[in-house]
């Protein structure tokens, strides 16, 4: 998972578009959220496009109305492999040219930053025809593939940070510290709905705001029952 913490920190510095995959539920929207919240561009709009949830006739329609809205931001594009080849071809004229179309006919760009979500291999649909070549390079300039959460205990730390940092953007909310009993419980949990069920854990706790610090005694009972065969002498958690 080390590749994947240093493809998010590369991703934070640059302003570039990105793509990123995992399987349903891995978390590909909280990702794009530390991308954005953490990049150039934190202080301006992320606006979310699901385009698997838009009829075709509409969705060149509604991603110039998203683009405009993310002017300055960033502009998810979730399940961006479900786009009919026209639309893809709309959206690679946006990519290039950043024209956004007008009702009085007058030109207007776009500055939108593109981050885009995926369940399938872009690359296999690309050979299949059905994925235009030249989207997938402009919107791969960044590959984050997001694995299981328990493949490297010791990256959680960080993400964790990267996650609080963004949550605590959005909801304007000051970030709590993780305490060292409450970084063990979570750093040894298995995560079983993996970046997506990490975010909802420490959305939960920067909400309630009880405390300054979270101690152990502050995760769900599930972190604590689950997360005891590591905690201990066997398991050491990394410095925060």
């Amino acid at each position: 998972m080390a590749e994947f913490a240093e493809d998010i920190r590369l991703a934070t510095r640059v302003n570039v578009s990105v793509l990123i995959t995992g399987e349903t539920g891995a978390g590909a929207e909280g990702v794009a959220l530390v991308v954005h919240s953490q990049g150039p561009r934190s202080s301006a709009p992320f606006v979310r496009m699901r385009c698997g949830d838009i009829p075709d006739a509409r969705l060149e329609s509604e991603l110039y109305a998203h683009a405009a809205r993310a002017h300055g931001g960033s502009l998810l594009l979730e399940e961006v492999d479900g786009m009919s080849l026209r639309v893809q071809e709309g959206l690679l004229r946006f990519q290039q040219s950043r024209a956004l179309p007008s009702p009085d006919g007058a030109p207007r760009v776009g500055d939108a930053r593109l981050i885009a979500t995926t369940i399938r291999p872009l690359f296999e649909r690309v050979a299949a025809r059905t994925f235009l070549e030249d989207l997938y390079y402009a919107l791969n300039a960044i590959y984050i593939r997001i694995p299981p959460l328990r493949d490297d205990r010791h990256d959680i730390p960080f993400l964790i940070d990267q996650m609080l940092q963004a949550l605590s953007k959005r909801h304007r909310i000051a970030p709590p510290r993780i305490g060292p009993s409450a970084m063990a419980l979570l750093q040894a949990y298995d995560w079983p709905g993996n970046m997506r069920e990490l975010r909802d854990v420490l959305e939960s706790l920067l909400i309630a705001g009880r405390r300054r610090v979270i101690e152990a005694d502050d995760l769900p009972a599930t972190i604590a029952a689950q997360s005891q065969k590591w905690t201990g002498a066997a398991y050491r958690p990394t410095p925060v």
